[in-house]
Parts: structure tokens; C-alpha cells; sequence
């Protein structure tokens, strides 16, 4: 079993002790050796630093529980494989403890919050412990990004390296994309809300959706142009329904927190052509508390640009808008309702973004990012995905979604992802993601 510097520091001084009165009975005209400075001499050793790979070998391991779930032993050789990349090193995977060890725990404790995660050294073995599992891989990630990279067989982690980090607050999808972690995903049915009737016609097809934090917004098309929009709680009850408007396809929904408006993209127009509004360049706004109409006209006001995805920065004030699955625009909406573009640009192609086969709706987003939702099949599957961009216009990343159902619309609140799906009526679920931990050093064997 290992010694730790305290129990070292312990049998040192009773070796001393030992030695000294030894001595005393032998030599008692000497002048006895000061305990205290013996012992501080002892603990003033320094803590040695993480050797983990040196001239080609490894004395380490790798260790985890053996409770530990299958994510974390797939983690734990991820790690190893990152290791064995970057320095053509193998350290195997063991459970229990080792003389020399990579040491890889969940274990909740005060100091970490519930979402926290440290990567410390100590005695010269590593510990990567975290809250949770979720915050496990984060913090491997971390680790990976942080320490490994490309070497000539050495491997050393200081013991100054130490990186503690205590969250409250569950980790979003947003984080695990800053870090290139992979995400596994599954829905969680929030509800599903029936078309609704108004004047004998039928309002059943959803399209764009949007939330203000406290309600669901969403909009229900007729089979003509006419479209309603139906405001809901969480728990799925009606509050309130708008009076029919010429909406387009209303494509798509956001909601501007800064003026407290529904702003409602038309996409398509299904009669009127004034201004290129048939091109999808209408936009409406609509008061929250009453769904009555606010500054328009009767073919909407054209944006200056085609629209058919949209999505508001609360942080920022800036508008992201996309239409045809090509264009990516951001704009400031003034006081006046005239639009101020930052910058257009031209999106990454199909094949690039991984969405060949796919149909694009609607736009979120989270404020450090955008997702555009699509709809398609998948070696003849059908399957969503979303698409990933940053603020400047960069496609970033593609996160599969296992799930048959048209997407419409996603929006984000309270640290939560939710999707609009149009399935016989209008569907919301929870986009639900657990992220998964790849070794970023493999390709540099």
C-alpha cells in the first residue's frame, strides 16, 4: 500500500525519536538534535509532480470503480486511448487502486457544488473527480484539451496543475459544444396540444414556436394561408388564441424579451407579392398579453431580406434569421421597427453540415449558439438533426436526434432546450442530451 507524506512524515519521527535516545543512552554528553526542526524538514519535501509517460514507458494506470457505469468505463479507455496518441503509451484500465494512478471518481461533495468537477495531483498520482457523471465528462475533456498533446514519449502533470471548479448549476448543451464533446440525445414528451377551431376553419398544422420563459407560443396554420397563434402554459393548458391573420406559412417564431413581442416570420406567402413578400421577406409582431397585431400592414412589413428561420439574443438584441436552408443574417430591431444588419453571409453546404436528404425549419438558440432543426431520413430512417452555428456565421457542429417526427421550431429557457414537432398536431418535447467523452489526442497517432 501506498504511503502518503503525513504517514511518512510519522515514521520518520519515531525513527528519529528512536535514534535519538539511542544514542542519548550511549553518547549523553552530546547535545540532543532538535525534534521540531527534524520534522519540519520531513513535511518540507516537496509533493513530487505526475510523471504519467517517461522515455517511452508508463509505471500508471488507470483506475476507476468497479461499480463504475458503462459511460464511465468507456471514458476511462477513451482517456487511455488519448494518452497512447499522444505518446504511443498504453496505460491499462484497472479498478481498485494502484501504486501509480490516473484516478477517475463521481463523488458529490460541498466543495464541487452539485455540477462541479477537479482535476488535482497528489503524491504523484492524478485524480479526476467530478459531481456527477455528465460533469465527469466535462472535466476529462478538460483534462484532455488541457494536458495531453502531441510529445516525444513524456508526460508529466505538475503539481501545480490543479484545476477545482464548483457549479450550482447543471451544464447546458452550449458547454458541451465549446468543448467539441459529442452528445447523446433523446426527447422527453412536454405535451401535445390539439388544433383549435375559429370561424368554422380548422387550425391544426404547427409551424414556428417561441416562449417568453412563463408562456408557449405557437403557431397553427389553416390549409390556406390563415394561421392563429395559440399561447400555452407548461402544463399544456390554452390561455389564450389570437384572431386569424394572413401569416404565410409562418415558418417560424421568436420573442424579443427587450420590447416583450412575439416576432413572427411568414416565410412563403400564399397571396400577396407586394415588396417580394411572395419571396418570404414578411414579418409580424404581436403583443403577448392580447395576440393582437403590433405595427404591421396588411402584407406584413418586408424585412429586406427572405426569411423563413428566426431566433433573438437576449443578451445581445441581435436577431439570427435563415431562410432556404443558404442564407444566415443578424440584425437589431430600433425603437421605430426598422431593422439594422450587423452581416450577411452565405451557410455552410448539405454535405458539409451532414444534412443531405434533410428538409431545414425553423431557428434557436441559446445565445451562444443557433440550431436550425431538419427533418429527413438516415439510411432510409427518418431522424431530425440539429445543425450548429456560432454568432460570426460559423457552422460548428451536426447533434443527432432519433425521432420520426417533422421539427418545426426550438427555443431555450431556463437552461432547457425544447422542440416544436408537427405530427398530426403540434407536439413539444424536451431535448434531452447526456455528453460523451472522445479522445481528442487519437489523431495524432
Amino acid at each position: 500500500m501506498k504511503k502518503t507524506k503525513k504517514q511518512l512524515t510519522i515514521i520518520a519521527t519515531i525513527a528519529l525519536m528512536l535514534v535519538l535516545l539511542l544514542s542519548g543512552c550511549e553518547q549523553s554528553d552530546m547535545p540532543p538534535q532538535d525534534i521540531t526542526d527534524a520534522v519540519t524538514d520531513t513535511a518540507s519535501i516537496p509533493e513530487p509532480d505526475a510523471v504519467l509517460v517517461k522515455d517511452g514507458s508508463s509505471a500508471y494506470s488507470i483506475c476507476i470503480s468497479e461499480s463504475a457505469s458503462d459511460a464511465v468505463k468507456a471514458a476511462a479507455e477513451e482517456l487511455s486511448a488519448a494518452i497512447l496518441g499522444s505518446t504511443d503509451v498504453s496505460l491499462p484500465v484497472t479498478n481498485g487502486d494502484a501504486d501509480s494512478a490516473i484516478y477517475i471518481t463521481t463523488d458529490y461533495s460541498v466543495e464541487l457544488g452539485e455540477y462541479g468537477y477537479a482535476i488535482t495531483v497528489s503524491d504523484g498520482d492524478v485524480y479526476i473527480n467530478a459531481a456527477c457523471e455528465d460533469s465527469l465528462m466535462y472535466a476529462l475533456a478538460i483534462f484532455d484539451n488541457t494536458f495531453i498533446a502531441p510529445s516525444d514519449g513524456e508526460l508529466t502533470l505538475s503539481v501545480d496543475a490543479d484545476i477545482t471548479v464548483k457549479r450550482d448549476e447543471k451544464l447546458i448543451l452550449a458547454d458541451y459544444i465549446d468543448l467539441g464533446l459529442e452528445v447523446e440525445t433523446e426527447l422527453s414528451t412536454v405535451g401535445l396540444y390539439d388544433g383549435v377551431t375559429v370561424d368554422s376553419k380548422e387550425y391544426y398544422i404547427s409551424q414556428g414556436a417561441a416562449t417568453d420563459g412563463e408562456y408557449i407560443y405557437v403557431v397553427l396554420k389553416h390549409s390556406e394561408y390563415l394561421g392563429v397563434v395559440v399561447k400555452l402554459d407548461f402544463n399544456g393548458s390554452t390561455i389564450a388564441i389570437s384572431e386569424p391573420h394572413d401569416f404565410g406559412h409562418a415558418n417560424d417564431m421568436t420573442f424579443d424579451t427587450d420590447k416583450n413581442l412575439i416576432v413572427l416570420v411568414h416565410g412563403t406567402s400564399y397571396e400577396n407579392t407586394k415588396n417580394g413578400n411572395g419571396n418570404g421577406r414578411r414579418f409580424s409582431l404581436l403583443d403577448p398579453d392580447t395576440l393582437d397585431l403590433v405595427y404591421t400592414t396588411e402584407t406584413g412589413f418586408d424585412i429586406g431580406k427572405e426569411a423563413g428561420a428566426i431566433s433573438y439574443n437576449t443578451e445581445t438584441g441581435v436577431y439570427t434569421i435563415g431562410r432556404l436552408c443558404t442564407y444566415y443574417h443578424q440584425f437589431k430591431m430600433n425603437d421605430d421597427y426598422s431593422l439594422t444588419y450587423s452581416f450577411s453571409t452565405t451557410r455552410g453546404t448539405a454535405e458539409e453540415e451532414g444534412r443531405v436528404g434533410y428538409t431545414g425549419q425553423g431557428l434557436g438558440g441559446d445565445n451562444r449558439y443557433v440550431y436550425f432543426p431538419y427533418s429527413g431520413t438516415q439510411k432510409g430512417i427518418p431522424s431530425n438533426l440539429l445543425v450548429v452555428y456560432d454568432n460570426f456565421g460559423k457552422y460548428v457542429t451536426t447533434i443527432s436526434i432519433d425521432s420520426p417526427m417533422e421539427s418545426e421550431s426550438l427555443f431555450f429557457t431556463e437552461g432547457r432546450y425544447y422542440i416544436c414537432f408537427n405530427w398530426g398536431d403540434a407536439y413539444i418535447h424536451e431535448l434531452l442530451y447526456k455528453p460523451v467523452y472522445r479522445a481528442a489526442a487519437e489523431a495524432n497517432t
